[in-house]
């Protein structure tokens, strides 16, 4: 459950359903801090993402939140239940230069050479005080064969939702699915279960 970032979501089944396991009391509080810790560092990912969307409007530029908070609109409903490692954003390649520049106004930084492995479809950058990732997608994964028409769908089709009050450009359900199924792919499946929860 801990290396599978799902100890949020076993405390939410023995809080709000009846099951007939035993579970220990150590057991029951240990998913309860994972839970409420998970809440807490999800609620720092939504501030820089409501920062990063303000920035990205007064600039004009069009961006796709993609995986954890759109998930957490979508179907969790509860920024406690869904385990974020990063922020994940889509963007053209024109607007990369931007973004980057403007992570960097933020606190962030590209992650130095060696530490990381050469991605050609996406930049990480991370922000040392807070530990927060975020990760600028500017090309779909390989397996994704025609990478215009995606990133033409991604656009014409996404829609908005409102998560924890901050409103969100999301891609299509369809689209999302092609999205998540592409990382499971190019990961070979292995992925941490809540990947796979959605899907």
């Amino acid at each position: 459950a801990y290396f599978h970032n799902v100890e949020p979501l076993l405390y939410w089944i023995i809080s709000n359903t009846e099951i007939s396991t035993k579970i220990p009391e150590w057991l029951k509080q240990r998913w309860e801090h994972a839970y409420f810790g998970n809440f807490l560092r999800n609620e720092a990912y939504f501030d820089t993402l409501k920062t990063l969307l303000s920035k990205c409007e007064k600039e004009g530029i069009s961006i796709i939140v993609l995986k954890g908070p759109a998930l957490i609109g979508r179907i969790y409903k509860d920024s406690g239940l869904r385990t974020m490692s990063d922020l994940d954003i889509l963007c053209s390649r024109d607007d990369l230069r931007k973004l980057v520049d403007m992570a960097r106004e933020m606190g962030y930084a590209t992650i130095a050479p060696g530490e990381e492995r050469a991605l050609t479809y996406h930049v990480p950058m991370h922000n040392n005080h807070s530990r927060n990732l975020i990760e600028f997608h500017f090309k779909p994964y390989e397996v994704i064969r025609n990478h215009q028409l995606f990133m033409q769908t991604a656009w014409d089709r996404k829609e908005m939702i409102t998560v924890q009050e901050v409103i969100c450009p999301i891609l299509s359900l369809e689209t999302e699915l092609v999205f998540n199924i592409a990382h499971l792919v190019h990961h070979q499946f292995d992925v941490a279960v809540k990947q796979l929860l959605y899907v």
